[in-house]
């Protein structure tokens, strides 16, 4: 007996035998993708910026108070070389070399500050802004610390070009971290007078 061919398939028919086959490939999609933020989950938020800068606040209570007050201490000292030197007084070299050391001082220690704020997660909004801040902060820490060196090692008059940087670009750090609302009273540096 012959074998009666199959009748045509319609196309409903069709779709029907490939309802299964779609639906397991849909399924190994599915599978793959879920699998692959299972491993790789998306990054939490970020921090808000007031969550961020109660974070920011508490370096500021613990490290700013160090850097302000080696910032104080280099700043007398420079100041008494350089009414000695308006008296056309010889600076004494000891003086001098303990004012590059106190300048390095404060240096790091403004760097030290900093660090810890970059190392908390920022708000991914405000990132640009917080940057820019610590950014002109390490630069004024590094000039500080390299003015000290100079200071310390070619006489009174070493960093001072390092240190006429400062003087010009400290008050801008400051908006900078005001604008943060960072670091106001007592860890408000750095600030020379003018001589």
């Amino acid at each position: 007996m012959a074998t009666e061919p199959e009748p045509p398939r319609t196309l409903a028919g069709k779709i029907k035998d490939h309802v299964g086959w779609w639906l397991a490939a849909v399924a190994a999609i599915a599978g793959v993708v879920g699998l692959y933020f299972a491993i790789n989950p998306p990054d939490p938020p970020g921090p808000t910026m007031s969550e961020w800068r109660i974070a920011a606040l508490s370096v500021c209570s613990e490290y700013g108070g160090d850097g302000v007050t080696k910032f104080d201490r280099a700043n007398k000292s420079q100041q008494r070389l350089d009414d000695d030197a308006q008296q056309g007084k010889t600076p004494d070299e000891s003086a001098v070399k303990t004012t590059g050391q106190q300048w390095e001082e404060a240096g790091n220690a403004i760097a030290d500050f900093v660090g810890n704020i970059r190392k908390i997660k920022q708000p991914p909004d405000h990132a640009k802004q917080i940057n820019e801040a610590l950014d002109l902060g390490d630069d004024i820490a590094t000039t500080m610390a390299s003015a000290g060196r100079a200071i310390h090692d070619q006489g009174a008059e070493g960093g001072r070009r390092g240190l006429d940087w400062i003087d010009a670009n400290a008050s801008l750090w400051r908006e900078k971290m005001a604008k943060l609302g960072l670091c106001s009273g007592n860890t408000t540096f750095p600030s020379r007078p003018s001589s």
